[in-house]
Parts: C-alpha cells; structure tokens; sequence
C-alpha cells in the first residue's frame, strides 16, 4: 500500500512538472522587447499630473534602445523587459531649455522610465506603471 502511494505521488509530480514550469518563465508579464521593439507609441494619460497642454509624449523602441521626447528634449538609454519591468539603461538627453512645464514634464518621464517601471500591452495600448502611470497607443 505505502509502496502503491508513493508511485502515485512521483507519477503526479512527474506529469505536474512541466506544467507549472510552464506558468513561470522570464517574464510573467507577457510583454518581451521584441514585443516593443520597432514600435512608436504616444500617451494618452500620464498620471498623476497629466500631459503638459498642447505637448506630445512618445517613446520609440528600436534595436534594444528607446527614445523618449515629453515635449521638450529627447532621452535616449537601451532597455529590455525582465519579469514585466521595463529596465533602462543610464539615460542621455539633449539640454534645451524650455518652459517649466515641459522641463517637469521631461524630469517626471525620466523618473518614470529610469526606475524599473512594469509594463503591460493589451494590443496597441502600453502601460508604465511605477510611482506615476503613462499610458500609451501605438502611433
């Protein structure tokens, strides 16, 4: 009887295997940079403070590097996706100046992006989340 339980068991375990190892994986996220990579998107929202009136966020994804513009200047740093966090490398920007708005805004993007933000794509639509929310569509 112990000896008929424990193959029992080894045989559960033996067919459970592969499909928990299944659920896990790289990314829980779903999203891969390949999945990002050669796409534009452009937000909608950017939460809590909003867009800058009459400014325009994108972020284009190209060859493992992404490129950020608030409206103002323009970030650029490598990137990929691990665990559903979006990780950017150190960022370079140009150094115009702007109004204060924009500048806020340029500062907020850079905070967002550089501090390991998650990231979900539900068809066009990508979501940053990390102390702010940015919600972008695919141009």
């Amino acid at each position: 009887m112990h000896t008929r339980r424990l193959s029992t068991l080894a045989l559960a375990a033996a067919l459970l295997t592969p499909l928990v190892a299944a659920c896990g994986g790289d990314d829980d996220s779903g999203v891969t940079t390949d999945d990002l990579d050669g796409r534009t998107f452009v937000a909608t929202s950017f939460e809590p403070d909003g867009i800058v009136e009459g400014s325009e966020i994108t972020i284009d994804f190209a060859g493992g590097g992404l490129s950020a513009n608030a409206g103002c200047n323009v970030q650029n740093g490598g990137y990929s996706v691990d665990d559903g966090n979006l990780q950017v490398d150190t960022m370079t920007s140009t150094m115009m100046a702007c109004d204060d708005a924009l500048m806020a805004q340029d500062d907020r993007i850079v905070v967002l992006l550089s501090s390991s933000p998650s990231v979900t794509l539900d068809g066009d639509t990508l979501t940053i989340q990390g102390d702010s929310t940015l919600v972008l569509t695919e141009r």
